[in-house]
C-alpha cells in the first residue's frame, strides 16, 4: 500500500511539471520499435546505409593504415605493353609472381580465378604448369589463391554466409582446374594429373557470397576452413608474426572464434606517399608523409570538410580530389606503371608486405563500391579488410553484442521519452529561444564561410539563403538539429570505440523530430490535446463493453 502512494504521488509530481501523463512517454517508446520493426518502404534500412557511410566518410582521416599492405592491378596498360590479351596466359602469370617473390613480401594473394584451361587444349602449350613451376621454388612465402563458392541454389536452404551454419563443401568445382586445387588441399582420393603432393604454403580461399549486405565475411558460414582472402592472408601472417599487436591479441589460428562476425570495413582518407610516381598529380589526393604520417590539422580539417559538403551534396563525384578521396590509404599500384620502376621500387612498395595481386581490366566487371572513395577494384576490398585486421585484429567493427545493444536502444529510447517533457518546457523561456536563434544563425554562417573557403560559392550562397530563411520562420530549429546531431556523434564515437559499426543516427534523428512533433500538443496544452483522443476506437469499444456489463 505504502508503494502504491508513493507511486501515485510520483505520477501526480510528473504530470504536474510535464503537463501530461506519465504514461504517455511509453506512447513513444512503443512507437519508436513499431517503426524500427516495421521499415516502412526500406526507410530504416537506407537510412542505417547513408549513417554508416556519412561516419566512415567522416570518421576515415582519423584511420591509420598497417602500411603492410600493397594490392597490384593488372591493367590495360601493361596488356597493351605486352600485346596480350585477357586472361594472361599462365606462363605470363608465373613469370609476374616470379618476380613479385624475389622482392621478398610477406605473403601474396591472388585475386584472379582459374576456370578453366587456357588455350585450346591439353597441347595449347599453355598449362597451368608453367604457371606452378615458376613459384614451386619458393618453399617459404605463403601464397593464398582463390576460388568461388557454390551459388545460394546449390547450397542447403538453411545455409547462411554470413552466419555460423553446418560446416559443408563449398568450393564450386568449375571455378578451379583439379590439377591446381590439389595443389591447395588434400583429394579426396588419386588426382588424376595431380602435379605432385600439396604445397605446404598454398593456401585456399573463398570468394563470391550473398546475404552480408555490405559487410565483409572473414569465414564463409563460420567455418574456419572457409576463409575468405583477407583473413586467410592474416592468418597466414599472424603464423609467421605472432608478436605484433593485433596477432598476439587474438590469433586467428587458435581462435577463430573472435573472428566470427562480418567486418564493417573502415577506410582511411591519405594514400601512402610512395605510390605517387604512378598517378599523375590530379588522381589521388594529397598523400601522407613519408613515414605516414599526418598532421591533427590535416585530419580534423578533412573530416570537417567531408562534414560540411555532406550535408548538401555527395562528395564522393566531387571533381576537387581533396574531397572526393578517390584513393584509398593501402598502397594501389597500377602494373602498367610498376614494371616502368626499378628493382629498388618494388622493393620499396612490396618487400614484407602482404602482396594482393588483382586486375582492372575495361570490360571486366570487378568493382565494388566503397563508403569513402566510390568505386574501386574488388582486389582493393580484400586489400582494405586484410589492413583492418592488421590494424584493429580482433576489434575490428562488427555488429556484436546485439542484445547490449538492444537494452542500450531501450534505455536511450526510454531516457528521450521521459526527457522530452521538460527538454519541451525549457524551450518556451524567452532566454533559451534567443541564444538558440542565435546559435542556429551563426551556424549558418559558418557553414556558408566554410563552403566558400572550399571553393564551393553556390553552396554558400546556399546556406546563407537556409540560414536568413530559418532565422525569419523558426530561429531555434537549427541549433536544436545541430544539438541532437552531435549528440549521435557521441554515441556513433562510442560505439566505433567499442568496435561496433556506427549506429543508424539519421533515422534515429528523423524519427525523434517526427515523434517529437506528433506528441508535442499533449504537453502542457492540454485544453488543446487530449489523450486518449475523444475519438479513438479503443475508447470507445472500451466504453461500449463497459455499457453492456453493466447492462447485463
Amino acid at each position: 500500500m505504502a508503494f502504491r502512494e508513493q507511486f501515485k504521488r510520483m505520477r501526480a509530481a510528473f504530470a504536474s511539471r510535464a503537463g501530461v501523463s506519465l504514461w504517455l512517454p511509453l506512447i513513444i517508446v512503443v512507437l519508436f520499435f513499431a517503426f524500427h520493426e516495421l521499415d516502412p518502404f526500406g526507410i530504416g534500412h537506407a537510412s542505417a546505409v547513408r549513417s554508416e557511410q556519412a561516419t566512415l566518410r567522416i570518421v576515415s582521416p582519423f584511420y591509420a593504415p598497417s602500411g603492410k599492405v600493397a594490392v597490384i592491378l593488372i591493367d590495360d596498360a601493361y596488356l597493351r605493353a605486352h600485346e596480350i590479351g585477357w586472361p594472361l596466359a599462365y606462363a605470363a602469370q608465373g613469370q609476374l609472381l616470379r618476380q613479385i617473390l624475389a622482392v621478398n613480401p610477406a605473403a601474396i594473394v591472388i585475386d584472379l580465378v582459374y576456370p578453366h584451361r587456357h588455350g585450346a587444349g591439353p597441347n595449347s602449350g599453355d598449362e597451368v604448369s608453367q604457371l606452378v613451376s615458376r613459384i614451386e621454388p619458393d618453399s617459404t612465402t605463403p601464397i593464398i589463391f582463390t576460388a568461388m563458392a557454390k551459388e545460394p541454389d546449390a547450397l542447403p536452404h538453411d545455409f547462411r554466409f554470413c552466419k555460423a551454419s553446418a560446416r559443408i563443401d563449398l568450393i564450386d568445382p568449375e571455378s578451379m582446374l583439379p590439377t591446381l586445387l590439389a595443389r591447395l588441399r588434400p583429394a579426396a582420393g588419386d588426382a588424376a594429373g595431380a602435379l605432385a603432393p600439396p604445397h605446404a604454403n598454398w593456401l585456399l580461399s573463398y570468394i563470391r557470397w550473398s546475404g552480408c549486405g555490405t559487410r565483409y565475411p572473414l569465414m564463409l558460414g563460420g567455418d574456419p576452413n572457409s576463409a575468405t582472402p583477407a583473413f586467410a592472408a592474416f592468418r597466414a601472417y599472424c603464423a609467421k608474426h605472432s608478436d605484433i599487436v593485433s596477432c598476439s591479441s587474438a590469433s586467428p589460428a587458435t581462435e577463430p572464434e573472435k573472428f566470427q562476425e562480418p567486418m564493417t570495413i573502415r577506410w582511411g582518407a591519405f594514400p601512402p606517399s610512395e605510390q605517387s610516381f604512378a598517378y599523375g598529380t590530379n588522381t589521388c589526393q594529397a598523400p601522407a608523409d613519408r613515414d605516414g604520417q599526418v598532421s591533427a590539422w590535416r585530419k580534423l580539417k578533412v573530416a570537417v570538410t567531408q562534414l560540411t559538403l555532406g550535408i548538401f551534396q555527395e562528395s564522393r563525384t566531387h571533381p576537387n580530389h581533396e574531397i572526393g578521396l578517390p584513393c584509398p590509404a593501402i598502397t594501389v599500384i597500377p602494373l602498367g606503371a610498376l614494371e616502368q620502376g626499378s628493382v629498388d621500387d618494388w622493393r620499396e612498395l612490396l618487400s614484407n608486405k602482404i602482396v594482393l595481386l588483382g586486375a582492372n581490366i575495361s570490360g571486366i566487371p570487378d568493382i565494388v563500391d566503397s563508403p569513402v572513395h566510390g568505386q574501386v577494384p574488388g582486389v582493393v576490398l580484400h586489400g582494405m579488410a586484410l589492413d583492418n585486421l592488421l590494424t584493429l585484429g580482433p576489434r575490428y567493427l562488427a555488429d556484436r553484442q546485439a542484445q547490449l545493444r538492444q537494452v542500450v536502444a531501450i534505455v536511450l529510447a526510454a531516457l528521450f521519452a521521459y526527457a522530452l517533457p521538460f527538454m519541451l518546457w525549457l524551450l518556451d523561456h524567452a532566454r533559451v529561444r534567443r541564444v538558440l536563434a542565435a546559435t542556429s544563425f551563426l551556424l549558418w554562417i559558418t557553414l556558408s564561410v566554410t563552403c566558400l573557403l572550399l571553393g564551393e560559392t553556390k553552396l554558400a550562397l546556399a546556406a546563407l539563403g537556409f540560414g536568413i530563411c530559418f532565422d525569419v520562420i523558426t530561429p531555434p530549429v537549427t541549433a536544436v538539429y545541430f544539438y541532437a546531431v552531435l549528440f549521435a556523434a557521441l554515441i556513433s564515437v562510442f560505439q566505433l570505440n567499442r568496435g561496433w559499426p556506427p549506429g543508424n543516427w539519421l533515422g534515429l534523428l528523423l524519427l525523434v523530430l517526427a515523434f517529437s512533433h506528433t506528441v508535442k500538443p499533449f504537453y502542457h496544452e492540454s485544453a488543446r490535446a487530449q489523450l486518449p483522443h475523444r475519438y479513438s476506437v479503443m475508447v470507445m469499444l472500451y466504453n461500449w463493453v463497459l455499457a453492456k456489463s453493466k447492462g447485463i
